[in-house]
């Protein structure tokens, strides 16, 4: 699909491929041909994390400027004066407002990596972050490669410590991840295991990259499921959201408890509009609520918040064609992304909803063509990051967006993305970075792609 078109159509069809229904058997242990490859030293870093998407080449790296509590000559950071060599001065030596630590403007490159494992079509559809705030990466490519997912993880300058490969059986895809503090990685995703019959996959990879674990799903033996979203529970082990199909039936909104040893819990489908419904985000708030946001036949999306034993909370339904994602504060207000169409323009839109369910406020993309918003994130002081894409001018292909807004709605600083275009497709936050991740197009089709940017 070209990109200008693709801004267009991202709605219920970029979640429910063809052949993602059909007969077979799940719901039990599977094993998969899986690779691990670990490269060079393991680094140390500093920092919490919070969040919510081959050849490493074309790196690039951007040095600090500024000198927090320097004397005499030099600048001084967080006096309120832009002294030279200063990108800001806010009067405080707070990251994550704008302005840094080190009086850097927020948005600012740090560092960026694409890799091409040689294959036409790939992407990163995840990213997330470990306990000293390096980040970590999950996609997928084509056909070319038999439908491969590549998991790796990542140096504070990005590096590569390993990588993970599943082989797939042509299409497979990895939708979403979730990293603990230690650094073990758990995946979410679909998994063809008699194609074109699609099974929901969660995996387990210890923190040196090898598997510990994997499990598929389905909704009946004759129906197909696919996972979307994952996120840890406070208590340990995971929420997966989704969709189950049952026999003949259209899919139903999922969300699944999984334990950190992969015994499946709790679960429930939800048929809430008689069509096409589906989980396209979970995450978790402090107090163990479950946030599940998706799609659903009429109006269009849903958002839906669940205590923690999956019983009923609240949820508010609301017109809009395409939702992505989902992520709370730490005051367990929920941030919901996606696309709603807007007179001709089809625009991604940010929503803030109150821990009782009311909405705080709503704002669209300040762009002036068609754009999305697709992957969403929260840092410690409760403001929001989006990605997604939107074209430099009307003509022309989508570029990766980085946009930060604080929990009033206010908007804090907007990035398009320099280089070749592409999508963003997810975000997370710790206290070195904004991380971001999605594909970059090239003459061939997409490569990996991910980058770092100051908070």
């Amino acid at each position: 699909m070209p990109e200008t078109s693709r801004l267009l159509g991202l709605s219920l069809a970029a979640f429910v491929a063809a052949g993602a229904w059909g007969c077979g058997s799940g719901g039990g242990a599977i094993s998969g041909a899986a690779t691990t490859t670990t490269t060079g030293a393991a680094d140390t870093g500093t920092g919490g994390s919070s969040s919510s998407g081959g050849a490493s080449s074309g790196g690039t790296s951007a040095a600090s400027t500024g000198t927090s509590g320097s004397t005499g000559a030099g600048p001084i950071c967080g006096n309120g004066v832009v002294d030279p060599g200063e990108g800001c001065d806010d009067g405080n030596t707070v990251s994550g407002d704008g302005c840094n630590a080190e009086c850097e403007l927020g948005g600012a490159p740090l560092w960026e990596k694409t890799v091409d494992r040689g294959d036409a079509d790939e992407e990163v559809r995840a990213i997330g972050v470990d306990g000293t705030g390096r980040p970590y990466v999950a996609g997928h490519d084509g056909a070319g490669n038999g439908g491969t997912i590549w998991v790796s993880a990542r140096t504070l300058d990005g590096e590569e410590r390993w990588s993970w490969t599943r082989d797939g059986n042509g299409a497979d895809e990895v939708f979403d991840m979730a990293v603990t503090s230690e650094g073990a990685v758990y995946v979410a995703g679909r998994v063809a295991e008699v194609p074109p019959v699609f099974r929901a996959w969660v995996a387990k990879l210890d923190p040196e990259g090898g598997l510990l674990w994997e499990r598929t799903f389905a909704g009946d033996p004759t129906g197909g499921a696919a996972a979307y979203g994952i996120a840890q529970r406070p208590g340990g082990g995971v929420v997966v959201g989704g969709m189950l199909v049952p026999s003949g039936g259209d899919p139903d909104l999922w969300v699944q408890v999984v334990d950190a040893d992969g015994t499946p819990q709790a679960s429930r489908t939800i048929d809430a509009s008689g069509a096409v419904d589906l989980v396209t985000a979970v995450d978790v708030a402090p107090d163990g609520r479950i946030g599940a946001c998706g799609l659903i036949g009429t109006p269009g999306t849903r958002v839906s918040v669940l205590a923690e034993d999956l019983s009923d909370g609240w949820h508010r339904d609301f017109d809009a064609p395409a939702t992505f994602g989902c992520a709370f504060d730490d005051e367990g207000a929920i941030f919901v992304s996606g696309q709603v169409d807007v007179g001709p323009l089809r625009v991604g839109y940010l929503r803030r909803y109150r821990t009782d369910g009311t909405l705080a406020w709503e704002r669209y993309l300040p762009f002036e063509a068609d754009n999305a918003a697709t992957g969403v994130a929260t840092d410690i002081l409760g403001n929001a990051v989006v990605t997604g894409a939107a074209p430099p001018e009307a003509s022309a292909a989508p570029h990766p967006i980085l946009i930060k807004y604080a929990g009033s709605g206010d908007l804090v600083w907007q990035r398009m993305l320099e280089g070749d275009a592409g999508w963003g497709w997810a975000v997370a936050t710790a206290a070195p970075a904004v991380f971001v991740a999605g594909t970059r197009t090239t003459a061939a089709g997409g490569d990996f792609w991910f980058a770092a940017y100051t908070p």
